[in-house]
């Protein structure tokens, strides 16, 4: 009952206006279903089934097999026996000899490595232009400043001004280890 006086002291409402909207409430579920079903069938679905469904009901109807056991002249190997060959098989031994240019050259940076001494002396290499961008695109406007109280599109409009200024400093920052 309040809830009517409520409702009826707003100035523009009307008993017109409620009875349409009770006709409105009880038709909307049913034009809701009829969207829906001609959607799945549209869509290729059967009713309440969907993939995730139908897997669960093969899981629980389909009786698991037991993984078919390695035949190696025509004897069947148990895991124990079949577990070298298949690491000879895939994992074959590191040889020297049958290496192709490009192995050649993995092997050889690798041994560099080794020392250490290389790559350090090269130092890490510098941001580019690409990084530079996907770290703009990340950037959320929503999300509260920083600590230094820089919003997100006050960065962006900085980066965007000089973008090779901002690459030098960052690349910079990179090679002393310091980012403040």
């Amino acid at each position: 009952m309040v809830l009517e006086i409520l409702i009826l002291a707003v100035a523009w409402w009307s008993e017109e206006l409620a009875a349409l909207k009770r006709e409105m409430a009880k038709r909307r579920p049913k034009e809701d279903d009829s969207v829906r079903s001609t959607d799945s069938t549209f869509k290729g679905g059967r009713g309440g089934e969907d993939q995730m469904g139908i897997y669960r009901m093969l899981g629980r109807t389909v009786k698991r097999q037991k993984d078919p056991s390695l035949v190696r002249n025509v004897v069947e190997l148990d895991v124990k026996s079949s577990a070298p060959i298949m690491v000879k098989t895939f994992y074959p031994e590191d040889s020297k000899e049958h290496d192709s240019k490009k192995h050649r050259r993995v092997r050889v940076l690798a041994e560099l490595t080794d020392d250490g001494d290389f790559f350090r002396s090269m130092g890490p290499p510098p941001f580019t232009h690409l990084e530079l961008k996907l770290a703009n695109r990340s950037f959320d406007q929503k999300k509260a400043p920083s600590a230094d109280g820089y919003t997100a599109d006050i960065c962006l409009h900085a980066i965007n001004l000089d973008p090779d200024l901002f690459l030098f400093l960052l690349s910079r920052c990179l090679a002393i280890h310091h980012f403040p």
